[in-house]
C-alpha cells in the first residue's frame, strides 16, 4: 500500500464481496494493494462465500481481512458495512481493476458534495478487451459500462437516481440508518433498492468521475444472455410486472415467436422480400434505440471514446441490446412463476 502525508483524507474501508471468483480476485488485490493513499486511512475486506481457492489467494494478502459470510449480495454487504471501522465504506466487485487514485478519487467526491450520503463512479472495460466485450460494454452495463455512468442516470444539481454495487461509495451512518442492503434482493437488485430507500429517507447521491474503475465486461455470449437472466428476475422482483405487461415488452419471447412465423415462410417463398424485412425491422430497432435509449444516444455521441467503428455500433450492439431484453423478460417470467409456486 503506498505511503502518503496527507492527513486530511478520509478513512475509507474498502470492501469486496466474492464467490468463487479465483480467476479474478489476485488481479482486484493487487490493483488496490497500490492505492496512492495513507495506509492507515484505509482497510480491504473481503466478504468470501466461495467453494473454491478464492480464500486462499486472499490470504496470500497479510493487509487484508478475510470473513466468511453465507452467499448473497445484500447478506455480503451487511456483513461488510458491519465489520467496517471507518466512516466511509466503499464497495467494489471482484472482477474489477482498480485505478491507483481510486481512493482519492472517492474523497474527491465526498468533498465536493458535502450533502452527499453515497457517491458513484464509472465501470470502464479493461484496456485491452476484445472487440465482443466492448460491443457488451457498449450496451451501457454494469455501471454505464464503456459510456459511462451519467448515460444510465442523469446527473443534475439533486444528484443521481442510484449507485451501483459494483462501484459505489458511503457514509456508513447512512446505511444503518435506513438499516442496510435488503435480504429481499439477496440474488441482485440491491443495489437499486439501496438507492431508492436512500432518497425516501432524505439523503442525497452523486457522480463522481474521478473515481472510476475498470469492470470485466459480462461476456462472451452466452455468459452474457445468462447474466441478462438474472438482471430480468432482479426486475421482477423491484418491479412486480404482471403477466400481461410481460407479454407485451419489447423483449417478450412471444414477439421473437410472432417473428419467426412470419419470416420463416417468407424466406421460403421470397428469401429477398424476407430480408428486406429483416434489414427493416432493424432500422426500426435503432430508430426506437435512438428516440427512447439514453445509453444509445450517449453511446453515439461518444463512439470515439468507447472504441468502436460505426458498423458494431449501427448493427452489433443494437443486436445485443435485444438479446439483452429478451433473455431479461425470461428472467421476469421466470421470478414470476417461482413466486407464484410459493404461493
Amino acid at each position: 500500500m503506498a505511503q502518503n502525508d496527507d492527513r486530511t483524507l478520509p478513512g475509507i474501508s474498502v470492501v469486496v464481496i466474492t464467490k468463487n471468483e479465483e480467476k479474478n480476485i489476485r488481479v482486484c488485490l493487487n490493483s488496490l494493494m497500490k492505492q496512492d493513499y495513507p495506509v492507515d486511512r484505509w482497510e480491504c475486506i473481503v466478504i468470501d462465500s466461495s467453494i473454491d481457492k478464492t480464500p486462499e489467494i486472499v490470504k496470500e494478502y497479510d493487509s487484508v481481512r478475510l470473513l466468511q459470510s453465507e452467499a448473497g449480495y445484500s447478506r455480503q454487504r451487511n456483513e461488510g458495512l458491519k465489520a467496517a471501522r471507518f466512516d466511509i465504506v466503499a464497495f467494489v466487485d471482484a472482477d474489477t481493476v482498480i485505478p491507483d487514485c481510486w481512493l482519492r478519487g472517492i474523497a474527491t467526491g465526498f468533498r465536493e458534495y458535502p450533502d452527499a450520503a453515497g457517491i458513484a463512479g464509472d465501470a470502464f472495460p479493461p484496456p485491452g478487451s476484445g472487440w465482443l466485450d466492448r460491443c457488451i460494454a457498449a450496451v451501457g452495463h454494469p455501471a454505464g459500462g464503456a459510456i459511462g455512468l451519467d448515460a444510465n442516470t442523469p446527473v443534475g444539481i439533486d444528484g443521481i437516481s442510484f449507485i451501483p454495487g459494483c462501484n459505489g461509495a458511503f457514509y456508513k451512518s447512512a446505511l444503518e440508518d435506513i438499516g442496510g442492503y435488503n435480504k429481499e434482493f439477496d440474488s441482485g437488485g440491491e443495489d437499486i433498492d439501496l438507492s431508492r430507500r436512500l432518497h425516501q429517507a432524505g439523503y442525497r447521491l452523486h457522480y463522481g468521475p474521478e473515481m472510476k474503475i475498470y469492470h470485466k465486461p459480462h461476456g462472451p455470449l452466452i455468459k452474457y444472455a445468462k447474466w441478462n437472466i438474472g438482471v430480468g428476475v432482479t426486475k421482477y422482483s423491484l418491479n412486480k410486472m404482471g403477466p400481461i405487461l410481460m407479454m407485451v415488452e419489447p423483449g417478450s419471447i412471444l414477439w421473437v415467436i410472432f417473428g419467426f412465423a412470419l419470416l420463416v415462410p417468407g424466406f421460403i417463398v421470397e428469401p429477398l422480400l424476407a430480408m428486406g424485412s429483416l434489414i427493416g425491422v432493424h432500422f426500426a430497432l435503432q430508430l426506437v434505440l435512438r428516440i427512447w435509449s439514453r445509453p444509445y444516444r450517449f453511446l453515439l455521441q461518444r463512439q470515439h471514446q468507447v472504441g468502436l467503428g460505426r458498423l458494431s455500433i449501427w448493427v452489433v450492439v443494437p443486436i445485443l441490446v435485444y438479446i439483452r431484453q429478451l433473455f431479461m423478460n425470461i428472467g421476469m417470467w421466470k421470478q414470476w412463476r417461482r413466486q407464484r409456486r410459493m404461493k
